[in-house]
């Protein structure tokens, strides 16, 4: 659809940033009081991979494609390093100094939960502690190259994943959220 765009002259640039978190992103608050509560599983052992995005890294990519960008093009803008779940879940436990989480379950365990959860909340109006979509977000693999966006945009992310997490939680504990 976007060759459409760029030939009728809309100047068309497509950023995808990936699994964005940061301060001010509640999205991602469940996942780090789990952690914190020690209430937090994996799936699969934690294996899947995933490439965090600090919220800062994800802006500077977007203002840089609106001003270095070439049209037609997409960027993929993420953090420096895909890491897997059990080292997203690790990195939250170090910051919030709690034990690391250490429970997990099959796919097909924790889709058969999910599956129970999302009728119980059906009927009771209610919000499922576990879903098929979040399943399946840490039951797949998502890692992308920002090299394209290095190359053209000037773009390099800024936060490892400790000091995005650490900002994070700073956030989250200074505005009674953590």
């Amino acid at each position: 659809m976007m060759p459409v765009y760029v030939k009728a002259g809309l100047p068309i640039i497509i950023v995808r940033p990936e699994f964005i978190y940061g301060p001010g992103d509640v999205h991602v608050l469940g996942l780090f009081q789990a952690v914190r509560d020690r209430k937090f599983f994996y799936i699969d052992g934690g294996k899947h991979v995933c490439h965090p995005t600090f919220i800062d890294d994800a802006v500077l990519g977007m203002l840089l494609a609106l001003h270095n960008g070439n049209v037609g093009e997409i960027y993929h803008i993420t953090g420096l390093e895909p890491v897997t779940f059990r080292e997203f879940g690790e990195a939250i436990a170090t910051v919030l100094n709690v034990p690391p989480p250490k429970l997990s379950m099959p796919k097909w365990l924790a889709l058969l939960g999910a599956t129970g959860f999302e009728f119980i909340a059906g009927l009771t109006k209610g919000r499922p502690p576990l879903s098929r979509t979040g399943v399946a977000f840490f039951s797949e693999d998502r890692r992308f190259s920002w090299r394209k966006a290095q190359a053209d945009l000037g773009y390099s992310p800024q936060f490892d994943l400790l000091s995005g997490v650490w900002e994070t939680v700073t956030w989250y504990q200074r505005n009674g959220l953590l």
